[in-house]
């Protein structure tokens, strides 16, 4: 039996976040009916404006929806409780982690990237776009009173400071294998990495040697990382989005010989290209 394909994805145009099913089990989502706005300004939470800019979606093990937006600095929960196939019904939204309402007053201009741990934790990465002292992190926050959100006092914290790792910092995403996060930084000028960071002494925070390059731009092994990565398993896939060659290239990366870094041939290999694109689409 043919699986049915479904996923979420944000859309700068349209300022949504669409759900998108391959109902009929033809191998795509092209067929009417099988697009529709999972969430948008709409809401009946009240929400306003809440998909200006969406940065990264990802799903956590009882079925919510986290995502960044960037006009409102801000980090949403979307939960379809009718399954209905949509979070736009009165209680399905509300403000994760914002810029605004976070008792910690950490600044948070770009949430580019979002994770959920293997702890439960919403795992957030702000690219600081020199706009305050320490922007280029990543916070760990969790809803420790049950109130819906990481809002309050305790419920978040600074998991790893990426500028002092690179002033220039410039992060874009993170994932999470077990206990092991990848976070990938474009790092202004410096070439562009893949960290692998590990909080092995879990007091929350990643601190000095507990992080380290797991791969970058111009490795002796010729490849090229940029955004978007994920994990699966043991293995990393990196898109080099910023052509290099005659086609972007999506790469698998496995650390095999347990390093923490990618550094021998038979780790990093090209496992598709642009060149396999049907005719008439284009990546830009």
């Amino acid at each position: 039996m043919n699986t049915r394909l479904s996923f979420l994805y944000g859309d700068f145009t349209h300022e949504a976040v669409f759900l998108a099913v391959d109902r009929n089990r033809d191998g795509d989502v092209a067929d009417s009916g099988e697009i529709t706005v999972f969430f948008d300004e709409t809401n009946a939470s009240g929400l306003a404006a809440p998909a200006g800019s969406v940065l990264d979606i990802v799903q956590a093990r009882d079925g919510s929806v986290f995502y960044g937006n960037n006009p409102t600095d801000s980090v949403y929960r979307l939960i379809d409780r009718n399954g209905d196939g949509d979070a736009q019904d009165p209680g399905e939204a509300k403000v994760w982690f914002s810029a605004a309402g976070n008792a910690a007053g950490f600044v948070m201009p770009t949430p580019n990237g979002v994770s959920v741990g293997p702890d439960g934790a919403v795992y957030i990465v702000n690219a600081g776009v020199v706009s305050g002292p320490v922007d280029d992190v990543v916070y760990r926050t969790i809803d420790r009173n049950g109130d819906g959100d990481a809002q309050d006092r305790g419920e978040a914290n600074v998991w790893l400071n990426l500028q002092t790792l690179n002033p220039s910092s410039s992060a874009f995403e993170i994932s999470f294998t077990g206990e092991t996060a990848y976070i990938t930084d474009t790092n202004g000028a410096a070439p562009d990495t893949i960290y692998r960071a590990v909080d092995r002494n879990g007091n929350g925070t990643v601190e000095s040697g507990e992080v380290g390059t797991f791969i970058a731009d111009n490795s002796p092994l010729g490849v090229n990382v940029e955004y978007p990565h994920d994990s699966l398993g043991e293995t990393v896939y990196a898109f080099e989005f910023a052509k290099r060659g005659a086609y972007h290239t999506l790469y698998a990366l496995n650390d095999r010989d347990g390093s923490g870094r990618i550094d021998d041939a038979d780790e990093a290999r090209a496992i598709w290209d642009a060149s396999r694109l049907p005719a008439g689409y284009v990546i830009s």
